[in-house]
């Protein structure tokens, strides 16, 4: 994060919402609620740099592809490598389809992809199992 901006902080909150009820188990319909000012609209929009439309480009992706590897490379042919849509359609992504969707190749270049696992599993393992 380069600076403090509300409307920033306001995706990444949804962004977050949104993978941790899909992760959860909740469907696609239900978990995009968690983002319902962002998603909605037709088509993936712009694919400049400003928050909201990097998450509306990424909801995009992965609601209408049919799977991790599908919405990823729709998105990089959108977007590119250096922008945030592809990272954030490949965290989301993730979310839904799970962590077996993800191609191995994708992770080859991880080195601390043991370290991340185990810290995903201690904080999933906190999650209070009411829905919160």
């Amino acid at each position: 994060m380069t600076h403090y901006d509300p409307v920033a902080g306001e995706v990444a909150a949804g962004v977050n919402n949104l993978c941790r009820s899909l992760i959860r188990g909740n469907a696609w319909d239900v978990a995009l609620l968690q983002c319902a000012s962002f998603a909605g609209h037709q088509g993936p929009g712009n694919n400049g740099g400003f928050a909201p439309d990097v998450l509306r480009a990424a909801l995009h992706f992965v609601g209408t592809s049919a799977s991790f590897a599908e919405a990823l490379e729709r998105s990089l042919a959108f977007a590119g490598a250096a922008n945030y849509c592809p990272v954030l359609v490949g965290g989301i992504a993730g979310a839904r389809w799970g962590g077996s969707a993800i191609p191995q190749a994708a992770l080859a270049h991880v080195d601390i992809l043991p370290r991340v696992r185990a810290t995903a599993e201690v904080l999933a393992s906190r999650w209070v199992k009411d829905g919160s």
